[in-house]
């Protein structure tokens, strides 16, 4: 079946929106706690709630999971400095020198790759996990891969229809299924 592109807006929106009412879920087995950088480099803002957020979780568990932060070098610069005086296993791996969500996604595929990681909670916001679900099914689909969204999509509307046009363009070259 053919949608027009305003079906497919349509369609996408709603799979945004639904995200509002899922839990977030932990399994307190999950081998790594993996947060994506934000587009900060400190840790302010967007950066400073997801790893705060990922400390938070990584608290929760008995056996702690490895905490992976995937940025740029500067990300990891300050990152360090910031997640150094945790008692957390901690692993930074550098995303190339932008760290896109592609990248970021392409580099932990590498890395639980070969280290044998089968587990893995994402921390992210809201309107970004519609994207990272799909480079994931498509760069790394043998890891079983649960999500911890910050926000909610009522406070990220210019990055809900962000994150739309983008799923749209990369679809359209192929990168993205434009549905899960």
């Amino acid at each position: 079946m053919r949608y027009s592109e305003e079906e497919i807006k349509s369609k996408l929106k709603k799979e945004f929106d639904s995200l509002e009412n899922q839990k977030n879920r932990v399994k307190k087995n999950a081998e790594a706690v993996v947060i994506l950088a934000a587009e900060e480099e400190d840790i302010v803002g967007q950066n400073k709630e997801r790893i705060d957020k990922g400390l938070k979780i990584i608290s929760t568990f008995e056996c702690k999971p490895l905490l992976i932060y995937l940025g740029t070098q500067n990300h990891n610069k300050s990152a360090s400095i910031y997640i150094r005086s945790k008692d957390i296993t901690y692993k930074q791996i550098k995303s190339r020198n932008q760290a896109n969500t592609k990248d970021q996604i392409i580099d932990l595929r590498r890395y639980s790759k070969n280290h044998e990681i089968a587990s893995i909670t994402i921390v992210s916001h809201i309107y970004h996990i519609p994207r990272i679900k799909r480079y994931c099914k498509i760069l790394i689909p043998k890891v079983n891969i649960t999500f911890w969204k910050i926000g909610k999509i009522k406070d990220y509307k210019r990055q809900v229809n962000e994150e739309i046009e983008k799923i749209l363009e990369y679809s359209k070259k192929g990168d993205l299924p434009l549905f899960l």
